[in-house]
């Protein structure tokens, strides 16, 4: 291997030459949800000046100032004309001096609009017009036009051949992007060429070369190159994966870019490029005794030692591109190019090398907990870690995957060369063992910026303990069984729990490194350090104990948490310093609105502070129970924020709402409408609820026990009962709902506790919401019952002769002239018809409010058709009126028995009855004719209802019982005696009804 096995870099050197520098930049409607992010690093990493940006949509334009806007309209936002940009490029490059090199950045997201006419104009472009260009590609997502920017790439490119031809961001994020430029930013000046003697080897398949571009790698057989005059000594014992990784980058990106130009002998170049990648390989295993293709496998992890895990877990990482660069140099020697692939995969093989996955993306980028934070903490701890002695033995159970507990993690031999050697968080959270029992924590949107805001749901009753590498490498998602009440199906979590033996390990569990895994184990985040992560999972889970049923494994567990909680927060002054402040200003300390501030989002923060306080015998009964007071307040604090308190509370009994349904349907006889019963419920309702004794409010202790949510009432009185020995009485939760609402920020002590004041204000203040809650409710249960009755009272609705209606008036002291007679229908449309109705003969302005209580009726004109049609058969008449022949508005479509819920038995009836009652109603008038003709007269008179009622008719349509569509016309078109309701709803034949 000595005859090519020098790797080398050729070195920067300090001066430039000019250079100009233009971006061509996609600003089509598509990049609108990339836009903010790119404009952003765009503006901060691109140079302003001897600069030319151009943006394109369906045109192209120069961006004077060379700075983006953050609002995509600016630019553009049409749709993608590529050529547009490039033509425009063309010009600009043809007017720039061609001693200066020029460097040109594409971006973009989506191919041209126009492929049809694509390969015609890309013709038209003039490429670098013999200037020296660097032609870089940042691709966002899977629609980027791969072949088409490669196509540009090579007409334009002449430059640095191991620079990128693509910076593919697979997976967006604003991350993501800041990575791609960070990476993008070294080749954003030009690389000068240089002399090297002896010549080097660029590429395997092609003659070694005398000028080389700074910053190539480089393959020589010497010991010694003299680069730009000056001497430098290639010593192979330095031979670093990183360089060889660099190395085969530069061959792939050069070998992808010959399969695209479909050069003849590329197969025979991949062949060489894979031999002499194989016999680097074959040359570091023989010096370092690592075989870098033998893939290092999630078991090995397991069972190495921490120096170990470290190497290897670096290896592992530099492995899978190593195996990449491999794996696309053979294919290519197979004559797959990317070429025959897709756009999206020949974007990702192009782009081999400079595209991360989605987690590794999300690492590099991380502001909010960076590299060189994590570095600092390193040291730090490598500090204490060397400054701390651990001794033997512990009362934590060993990991039954890596058969280790946390101290013997860290007494290994090697543990601080193998912390020295980790590079960031990203690395350490992989390969970090922490130990713990086994559990299942349910975490929420919001426990990445919250540790507090999860909840545990179960711990492993057998004790078994595990270890965050195992449940890292199974994403955090491993099947369980355990005991029945382990309440377990999956463990995502482990909870260290530690004892007495373990003191000697505080300066490292109570460091910021440890809670840094602890942050990602609870939060499932690696850009925070929360150092109250550890805290909020043990507090939640001697929560979670805490409501367990009494046990020798709930008492066990309890003062495990509570040890471990003591000897990890026990020197943290924040600590300290609210527990302080709990017993002193509990008000404050447990105040929803002050919580936050101290990183916890709820009251599993003053739970665990409470039984410290207990197990340390630090606090008595009377403290206990001023403090948990205010855990009640702050309980209903945040239902009152939330406007849930209402709704959580109750009224004693039932006897409030009978008391109303019975006099309601005393009542029955005086509702004209349905509106009528539902004023009548209100209004009862109202009057009724004046008396308190009669309706007592009371919290609703029982649903809100129930609650969906981490602490319910039934933690705080369980938490009541074992400080204070009993639980509070229905008055002790109105007095602290009452203050928390009335006497916001208030010491207890200073809220005034007047009972029947109180009860008072919770009536008033539930008596609206008990009408709106429980009016639905009571029409619904009182409805049916009225409507049955009034069914019972309008069965039938008969014509009636002119004479017959003044006999009735006559009779019933009642003025006929009130009352608009209909003569073609021998109806009355002012007043109910139904005798057995306490509305009969009751004139009324809106009769069809009082018909509409039964609202499914007759189809249009029934009477009209029955009484024009009485000399022939039901059936017959039936057929007519279902066709709406005499109907104003006629159906698109028959009307169907089945729309009308009627069926032909019940209409063939009520036809039948109407027909023999018209027959004597005609008798009668040709009977009483004058006598008729007279009360008619007198009816129509100026003076008579129905003359003003024609007059009105003209503002405002009328309607009524002698309508035989009911409702099924359009609002104010009736029949001939009446109106005709509202659109779209007829009625049907059925029996009964008054039509």
């Amino acid at each position: 291997y000595l005859d090519l096995m020098n790797i080398f870099q050729i070195p920067h050197t300090a001066s430039k030459k000019p250079q100009v520098f233009i971006s061509v930049i996609d600003c089509s409607g598509s990049m609108g949800s990339y836009w903010l992010s790119v404009a952003k690093y765009f503006n901060e990493y691109v140079p302003k000046e001897n600069a030319i940006t151009i943006t394109f949509d369906t045109m192209a334009k120069k961006v004077v100032d060379n700075t983006l806007s953050n609002n995509i309209n600016t630019h553009g936002g049409g749709g993608t004309n590529i050529t547009a940009a490039f033509e425009l490029m063309d010009k600009e490059i043809s007017e720039i001096d061609r001693k200066q090199m020029v460097t040109v950045l594409f971006i973009s997201d989506g191919q041209d609009n126009n492929l049809a006419t694509l390969e015609e104009r890309l013709k038209k472009l003039k490429g670098n017009q013999g200037r020296t260009v660097t032609f870089i590609c940042l691709g966002i997502q899977s629609q980027f036009p791969t072949f088409l920017s490669m196509y540009l790439r090579e007409m334009y490119h002449n430059g640095l051949p191991s620079i990128p031809a693509l910076y593919l961001v697979e997976y967006f994020s604003d991350g993501a992007l800041f990575n791609k430029f960070e990476t993008m930013k070294e080749h954003f000046t030009h690389k000068k060429q240089l002399s090297v003697k002896p010549p080097v080897s660029v590429f395997p398949w092609i003659s070694p070369e005398s000028q080389v571009y700074e910053g190539t790698w480089v393959l020589s057989s010497d010991e010694a190159l003299i680069v730009d005059g000056k001497e430098h000594i290639i010593k192979t014992e330095h031979l670093d994966i990183e360089h060889i990784l660099e190395l085969f980058r530069g061959y792939i990106q050069e070998l992808q870019m010959l399969s695209l130009s479909k050069k003849p002998n590329i197969k025979e170049c991949a062949e060489k490029g894979v031999a002499t990648m194989k016999k680097i390989i074959g040359y570091y295993k023989d010096k370092e005794g690592i075989d870098l293709m033998e893939w290092v496998e999630d078991a090995h992890l397991l069972k190495a030692k921490f120096y170990e895990r470290v190497k290897k877990q670096k290896l592992r990482h530099n492995q899978f591109r190593l195996k990449a660069y491999v794996d696309n140099a053979e294919s290519l020697t197979k004559g797959e190019g990317v070429k025959e692939m897709s756009e999206w995969e020949a974007a990702k093989k192009i782009g081999v090398g400079t595209i991360t996955g989605t987690y590794a993306q999300k690492a590099l980028g991380l502001k909010g907990y960076t590299v060189e934070m994590f570095e600092k903490s390193k040291q730090d701890f490598l500090a204490v870690f060397k400054a701390t002695k651990l001794v033997p033995g512990s009362d934590q159970e060993q990991s039954y995957i890596i058969n280790q507990n946390q101290k013997e993690v860290f007494m290994e031999d090697r543990f601080a060369e193998g912390l020295e050697l980790i590079e960031s968080h990203l690395d350490i959270i992989e390969i970090f063992p922490v130990v713990g029992l086994v559990m299942k924590l349910k975490r929420y949107a919001k426990s990445v910026a919250d540790p507090w805001a999860t909840e545990v749901q179960g711990i492993s009753r057998e004790g078994k303990t595990l270890d965050s590498i195992f449940l890292k490498q199974n994403a955090f998602k491993l099947a369980w069984k355990g005991k029945e009440e382990d309440a377990i199906d999956f463990a995502n979590c482990v909870l260290p729990l530690f004892g007495p033996k373990d003191d000697d390990m505080i300066p490292f569990i109570s460091h910021p490194l440890f809670h840094l895994q602890m942050t990602h184990l609870v939060s499932q985040t690696i850009d925070a350090l929360h150092d109250q992560a550890f805290l909020a999972l043990l507090a939640n889970s001697l929560l979670y104990v805490f409501e367990q049923k009494p046990s020798e494994w709930r008492d066990l567990l309890m003062k495990r948490i509570q040890i471990t909680a003591l000897l990890a927060y026990g020197t943290n002054k924040e600590f300290n310093s609210y527990a302080a402040s709990l017993l002193t200003n509990p008000e404050q300390a447990v105040l929803i609105e002050e919580m936050p501030k101290a990183g916890c989002s709820d009251l599993a923060r003053p739970f665990i502070h409470l039984l410290l306080f207990h197990y340390t015998k630090k606090i008595e009964k009377a403290q206990a129970e001023k403090v948990i007071i205010n855990m009640y307040m702050n309980f209903f604090r945040q239902l009152v924020g939330q406007n849930k308190y209402l709704e959580n509370m109750k009224v004693e009994g039932e006897t409030f709402i009978d008391k109303v349904k019975e006099e309601v349907i005393k009542d029955y006889p005086t509702f004209n409408t349905l509106g009528d019963l539902k004023r009548d419920v209100e209004e009862k309702m109202e009057g009724m609820g004046k008396d308190i004794s009669f309706c007592p409010v009371l919290v609703n202790a029982g649903k809100l026990e129930k609650l969906d949510q981490k602490i319910t009432l039934k933690t705080l009185n369980m938490l009541y009962e074992f400080f204070v020995g009993k639980t509070p009485s229905d008055e002790d939760y109105l007095f602290w709902l009452h203050s928390a609402i009335k006497f916001k920020g208030k010491k207890i002590e200073e809220c005034e506790n007047n009972m029947p004041e109180i009860k008072k204000f919770f009536f008033n203040a539930f008596k609206a919401d008990l009408v709106k809650n429980s009016i639905a409710n009571v029409i619904g249960d009182l409805r049916e019952g009225f409507i049955k009755k009034f069914k019972e009272e309008h069965m039938y609705l008969m014509p009636i002769s002119v004479t017959k209606l003044k006999e009735l008036c006559d009779k019933n002291g009642l003025d006929v002239m009130k009352y608009a007679y209909v003569k073609e229908l021998n109806l009355v449309k002012n007043t109910c018809m139904c005798p057995k109705c306490s509305f009969f003969l009751k004139p009324q302005e809106r009769l069809m409010h009082h018909l509409s209580t039964w609202s499914e009726r007759c189809p249009r004109a029934f009477h009209k058709t029955v009484k024009a049609n009485l000399g022939i058969g039901a059936e017959a008449i039936l057929e007519k009126v279902l066709k709406g022949e005499l109907a104003r508005d006629k159906p698109s479509s028959p009307f169907t028995l089945e729309a009308f819920s009627s069926t032909k038995e019940e209409a063939i009836t009520y036809i039948k009855l109407l027909q023999d009652e018209y027959k004597k109603v005609l008798e009668e008038e040709a009977k009483y004719s004058e006598e008729i003709k007279a009360i008619e007269t007198k009816i129509n008179s100026p003076a008579g209802c129905f003359h003003d009622k024609k007059m009105k008719k003209k503002k405002k349509a009328e309607g009524g019982a002698a309508n035989a569509g009911g409702r099924g016309g359009r609002r104010g078109r009736g029949g001939r005696g009446g109106r005709g309701g509202r659109r779209g709803r007829g009625s049907a034949p059925r029996r009964g009804g008054p039509q």
